[in-house]
């Protein structure tokens, strides 16, 4: 497996692998998304400040990681950032979340960061079971702020220092 930056080829794997989890509960979206859509979201990880990487592994997009400004525009919080993570259906259980996670911690700090954030559902457990394994602890719940499959649910965030 090779962790890189994004370049602009890779946002169309890029929205495919995220469209995989649209509906399932893995996170808020209920609907895939278009390119068009992720466009500017795209274009605003810069790889010195919040980055976007991708995991190949023989040349294919097998996964992805962001970090992304946490409440931009409050100085008091620019040492903060939101991490994300997603992986190909077809390579998940395989170490590619946990790569990307773990590239994301080691470059963190180099970026300016001192605190990484994730946020999610509890319908997610495996993201959260990733997320303790790699030492984040949950800091908070939004109970009932989610409507999935016509029930409430929680979302919570996850926090680690860097």
């Amino acid at each position: 497996m090779h962790i890189r930056q994004a370049h602009p080829p890779d946002l169309a794997p890029v929205v495919r692998i995220l469209n995989e989890s649209a509906g399932t509960g893995a996170n808020a979206i209920l609907s895939p998304v278009t390119e068009a859509s992720r466009r500017a979201w795209f274009g605003a990880h810069s790889p010195d400040a919040h980055p976007l990487w991708i995991a190949e592994i023989e040349g294919d997009v097998a996964g992805w990681c962001s970090l992304s400004a946490w409440r931009g525009g409050r100085e008091a919080l620019r040492g903060t950032a939101e991490i994300s993570y997603y992986v190909a259906r077809d390579r998940q259980r395989r170490g590619v979340g946990t790569a990307l996670v773990r590239h994301a911690l080691a470059e963190a700090a180099g970026l300016g960061l001192h605190t990484l954030l994730a946020v999610g559902l509890e319908t997610n457990a495996a993201s959260e079971a990733l997320l303790r394994r790699e030492g984040f602890t949950r800091w908070g719940t939004l109970p009932g702020v989610a409507r999935w499959d016509g029930r409430a649910v929680a979302q919570w965030i996850y926090g680690r220092a860097v």
